[in-house]
């Protein structure tokens, strides 16, 4: 009798831990895949973004529409990405051939570097 009133308190107790560190394993993995799928979110939406400018802009064959630059503007606002966004404004704000390139070259470079696989 003795031991079985030792057991019963001490098993409880055993479990207690075990359900404690199950829920505190289980809440890190939740935000981790809630990570995960904000990166995978913002990823896509960057890729969708590179896809449309690569379509209206790169492969033009005459000036783009202004249709097509407003898409192309709340797309970029729409990434939510204050350093994207000031690396598009000096894009469409250069003056002339060479800065544009110049410009396109780091807009595209600070694009692609924000897809994460």
């Amino acid at each position: 009798m003795q031991k079985r009133n030792f057991f019963i308190p001490t098993l409880i107790l055993i479990l207690i831990a075990g359900n404690i560190t199950f829920i505190t394993s289980w809440v890190r993995a939740s935000n981790k895949l809630d990570n995960i799928t904000l990166a995978i979110d913002d990823s896509r939406k960057t890729a969708s973004f590179l896809a449309l400018f690569v379509e209206k802009v790169l492969k033009a064959e005459s000036e783009v529409s202004f249709e097509d630059r407003l898409k192309l503007e709340n797309d970029v606002r729409g990434l939510n990405d204050d350093q994207v966004f000031k690396e598009w404004k000096k894009f469409i704000e250069s003056r002339n051939a060479e800065d544009a390139q110049s410009n396109l070259k780091d807009f595209i470079s600070i694009i692609v570097n924000k897809i994460k696989f």
